[in-house]
């Protein structure tokens, strides 16, 4: 992200949009593929609602975000909650993924394609990646996000290649948008 991107979502949450403090529904649905121990990142994870949430369950979670005001807030909320959180200010679309090796991924309304492709080196061999990203058929709802920022139809499963899928679908959320979920893992050598 440009240092404009790193603006504008600092803007953003100094306006107190993304002020939300509730975890996902999505990841509620998903919870039994969270391991109940291990290190996990949250990619562009904003304020840290999700990252707050995966530490509550015992994971020892890094929130790695462009907005250094989203970080600030999700650090106080981690000492409001006495939940131990690290976090990390760092343009993924220059910097890509934090090195693992990592227990769980979450990408959670972040697309940077390139990404995908360094999930296999970072994710420990036992390791699942976790997305959850709209789709272009959320524009039948909403207007934002913008279609440059959406998945296409089918998209999500070619950037997945490598991967062991587990779990992948496209539906009507009960946050009210159209997402794409995917849970997958390294793949397992053939003996």
């Amino acid at each position: 992200m440009a240092v404009t991107d790193q603006q504008k979502w600092n803007q953003r949450y100094q306006a107190g949009s993304h002020a939300t403090q509730e975890v996902s529904p999505t990841l509620l649905d998903l919870e039994g593929v969270f391991p109940p121990a291990g290190k996990a990142l949250d990619v562009a994870g904003g304020a840290g609602r999700n990252s707050l949430w995966m530490a509550q369950r015992g994971l020892v979670v890094t929130l790695v975000d462009v907005s250094n005001v989203a970080l600030e807030i999700a650090e106080k909320r981690a000492v409001d909650l006495q939940i131990a959180l690290t976090v990390e200010r760092s343009d993924l679309e220059v910097n890509g993924l934090p090195k693992g090796p990592w227990d769980v991924i979450l990408m959670h309304d972040f697309l940077h394609r390139p990404l995908f492709e360094e999930v296999s080196q970072q994710l420990s061999p036992e390791g699942v990646l976790v997305v959850v990203h709209p789709t272009i058929k959320n524009l039948e709802r909403h207007t934002t996000p913008s279609s440059r920022f959406l998945l296409q139809s089918g998209e999500l499963r070619s950037l997945l290649e490598g991967l062991e899928i587990l779990q992948l679908g496209e539906a009507w959320r009960a946050d009210g948008r159209h997402a794409a979920v995917a849970v997958a893992r390294p793949t397992q050598g053939v003996l």
